[in-house]
Formats: C-alpha cells, sequence, structure tokens
C-alpha cells in the first residue's frame, strides 16, 4: 500500500497540513546520539525544519548526561539555543547491559561546559503531552526506555500523543534491529500501548547509502556545525572500517516530513523477549496494528536528505 500519515482516509488530517498549528508540528526528538552517527544527521535535520517546532530533545541508554551534552552543542552550533536538551533513562528496562562504542563524544572539546536542562528526559515528554495533548509527535531514533517509563508513569499519555514516529525493527525477515534489541521490555510495552505509530525499520534504511559524495554534498557550506558533522561522520567510519553507512534514523524523520516517498503497510507486531533471536518482530493479529514503511524511493530520497542537511547546516552558527 502506498501512502503516508497525510492520507486522509487512514489517518486524518497530515502533520504538515494541519492549519491549527500555525507554528508547526510541536516535535519532541528522543535519541541516544553519539554512537552512530545516523543520530547527529536527524538532530541537525529536524532542528532546520520550518514545517515543526521542535520542543525538545531527550536522550537515551548509557550515558544520557553525555549524549544530551552532545545535542547540546550541535543546537548551539546551529544557532537553536532555544531547543532545550533532557538527559533520560540511562539503563533499559530488560536489564539488559549497554552496548557502548567508546568513541561518544571523542575530538569534540569542552562538551562537559554544556548546559543541559534540569528536567529530566520523561518528565519532559509528559509536559509536552500535557501541553500539547492530541498535537505532539513524539520521535525516538534510540531504544525505546524514555517512552515506555513515560507511559508507566502516566498511562494516560498514550492519548495525549498524536503519533510516535520510531526507527526501530525489521518487517521483511523478521531479524533482530538494535534499538528494539537494546531494550526489549520497552518495545513490548510502546507496542501493546495502542499509540498511532509509524516505524521505519532496517529493511527500509539499509536501501539508502550515505557516502563521501553525500557528506561532501551536505557539508559544502564548511560552516562550524558542517564541520562537526564531517568529523563525527568520519569518525563513525573509522569506528566502522567502513567509507560509507545508512541514514537510518534522518529515514525515520523523512518519513514524517516526506510520506509520499514511503510505502506503508499496517499490521500489529509483537517482539520476542527472550532467545537467539531477541528483538526480532513477529506479526501478530492480536496486538494494536501499527503502520510500517516496507519501501523508499532511494533516490528521491537520498535527494531529499542531502537538501534538508544542507539547508539545515546553513543555519546561523555560533562557535
Amino acid at each position: 500500500m502506498i501512502g503516508g500519515f497525510d492520507d486522509p482516509a487512514r489517518h486524518g488530517a497530515g502533520f504538515m497540513s494541519d492549519a491549527s498549528l500555525p507554528g508547526g508540528t510541536p516535535v519532541i526528538l528522543d535519541t541516544d546520539i553519539g554512537s552512530d552517527v545516523d543520530d547527529l544527521l536527524a538532530l541537525v535535520l529536524l532542528a532546520g525544519e520550518r514545517s515543526v517546532d521542535l520542543l525538545g530533545v531527550t536522550t537515551v541508554y548509557g550515558d544520557v548526561i553525555l549524549r544530551a551534552q552532545l545535542a547540546r552543542r550541535t543546537l548551539r552550533l546551529l544557532g537553536r539555543d532555544d531547543v532545550p536538551v533532557h538527559a533520560g533513562e540511562p539503563q533499559p528496562l530488560s536489564g539488559r547491559d549497554v552496548w557502548w562504542g567508546g568513541h561518544e563524544g571523542d575530538a569534540i572539546d569542552g562538551l562537559a561546559a554544556e548546559e543541559i536542562s534540569t528536567l529530566g528526559g520523561v518528565d519532559a515528554l509528559l509536559a509536552a503531552a500535557h501541553r500539547h495533548a492530541g498535537d505532539l509527535v513524539v520521535i525516538a531514533i534510540g531504544p525505546l526506555t524514555n517512552v515506555a517509563v513515560a507511559l508507566h508513569h502516566d498511562p494516560s499519555w498514550a492519548s495525549r500523543v498524536r503519533r510516535l514516529v520510531i526507527m526501530g525493527g525489521e518487517f521483511a525477515r523478521s531479524v533482530p534491529e538494535h534499538n528494539l534489541r537494546s531494550d526489549v521490555a520497552a518495545a513490548a510495552a510502546v507496542l501493546s500501548a495502542g499509540i498511532p505509530s509509524t516505524f521505519v525499520g532496517l529493511d527500509v534504511t539499509t536501501t539508502v547509502p550515505f557516502d563521501v559524495t553525500d557528506l561532501d554534498s551536505v557539508t559544502a557550506s564548511r560552516s562550524v556545525a558542517a564541520m562537526l558533522v564531517d568529523a563525527q561522520v568520519r569518525r563513525w567510519w573509522q569506528h566502522l572500517g567502513a567509507s560509507s553507512c545508512n541514514p537510518h534514523d534522518p529515514l525515520a524523520l523523512l518519513a514524517m516530513l516526506e510520506p509520499s516517498l514511503f510505502a506503508l503497510s499496517t499490521g500489529g507486531w509483537h517482539v520476542l523477549e527472550e532467545g537467539p533471536e531477541l528483538g526480532a518482530l513477529i506479526p501478530d493479529q492480536r496486538a494494536p496494528a501499527i503502520d510500517y514503511a516496507t519501501a523508499v524511493d532511494v533516490a528521491a530520497a537520498r535527494d531529499s536528505l542531502r537538501s534538508r542537511i544542507s539547508t539545515a547546516l546553513l543555519l546561523p552558527t555560533k562557535s
């Protein structure tokens, strides 16, 4: 089925066409920024989008303070001091050990001086849903711990969130994916909550490359923020022993911003919480239905990501 969130027959009025939200769709980005560089690219892209009102960034999984300071530095270099950053839950609900690459924050001087909000990540999610009930979109591009804890603290949160946009899962072969596998207890809680959700999984994100041609294109401005992105992408490639990666998280954002580029299906799924396939998604007709991407226009998505990230890196910057 071809369609997106802006298909009135499926989801009502789309995010970008809502006349009742003159300031743009209220959005919170929930991220494990600092490991795979795709979180950084997603934050840059979102910070430059005029069609959304970026209320804040919440961090999750592991050293959430360091992640928050990296997000704060990125936003500051982009001239987005108006966006608060909140440190969220460090430990998965499942009790699984946190994967930590060891390169997080490398070669970025003075991160410890970056000031983050005293309001915790979960509290920020709860407050935003009360303040923007029925309108808030939460984009979750890391393990789903913060979202699950918010649901536990306030079950009504589910009815206050307009939509979750999630980078997670793999729907074609039902194999484990990092974000869901990292906290299967949180993933299970979110999948069973019945919140309108759109998932973009590995079966789609791995079809779109991000290589040196893309990197040189988006950092052509040579702004301070562009140089941060260039250095962090190359450091990630060095960590991988590769010369390219996949823009998993930016593609999840693009599914919200430009849904016509994606094919979507709808159905129920549950996550395996034990065994060698821990974190894999299995079709389940008894589970609340979610929307999930099954294909993307690769060339158009790649062009759109280049354009949007390049534009964001041209924002008024600070040293």
